[in-house]
């Protein structure tokens, strides 16, 4: 009787050793594919972040050299009186007027 009371314990205790390395197996098979499935995700993130950024500097430069164009036009649709601001520069530096 008292053998098959350690047989039965050792059936067991291989049972629940079995048991653990199976789920073991399955939480290392499921940490493997949850790292796959983030790393998937980010980068696509990423990737989608990164063409909206490239997109909006696009436009920036774009709208930036629009505006630059439209300032030198018309800075030169000004008459250019150098004596005039000569003076001005002197007379704020200098006090000379």
């Amino acid at each position: 009787m008292l053998l098959q009371l350690l047989e039965a314990e050792s059936k067991a205790s291989e049972l629940v050793l079995t048991a653990q390395k199976e789920a073991d197996e399955k939480i290392d098979r499921n940490e493997i594919d949850a790292a796959a499935e983030y790393s998937k995700v980010y980068d696509e993130a990423a990737s989608r972040l990164e063409k909206s950024y490239t997109e909006e500097i696009e436009k920036v430069k774009k709208k930036y050299t629009v505006l630059l164009q439209a300032y030198r036009e018309e800075i030169n649709g000004y008459p250019l009186d150098l004596p005039r601001f000569n003076t001005l520069v002197e007379s704020l530096l200098f006090g000379v007027s």
